[in-house]
């Protein structure tokens, strides 16, 4: 019977402390919005995306960013017409081959390394 007892009461104290937790932050609210505006509705989309100017995520643009030496092999697999070709549509949609090409020159050079513990 004691600890039915005592188990009530632990119960009803935290939930009290709990309450007077959340009451407290409720009364700071208004302070804490005032001091720390919304940012969400001022957020513009990056420059470039849905116009007419490039697009970040195009494959020209990424296609600029990459070393001299994987832009070689771009060149060297797809050749030079195919490459222009390609840096000139805003709209490429890589084909299951040109997929290949891209997965290819992308990871030459790079070197995996299992991870000690590990049998092949």
């Amino acid at each position: 019977m004691n600890t039915k007892i005592l188990i009530a009461v632990l119960i009803a104290s935290t939930l009290g402390i709990v309450g007077v937790a959340v009451w407290q932050q409720q009364k700071r609210l208004p302070q804490l919005q005032a001091q720390y505006p919304s940012r969400q509705p001022n957020v513009a989309p990056p420059p470039g995306l849905g116009k007419g100017e490039q697009n970040p995520l195009e494959f020209a643009s990424l296609f600029q960013n990459l070393k001299p030496e994987k832009q070689q092999c771009f060149r060297e697999q797809f050749g030079e017409e195919r490459m222009m070709q390609i840096l000139a549509n805003p709209l490429f949609t890589p084909s299951q081959e040109d997929n290949a090409i891209i997965g290819e020159c992308l990871f030459r050079g790079t070197t995996f390394q299992e991870a000690p513990g590990t049998s092949p």
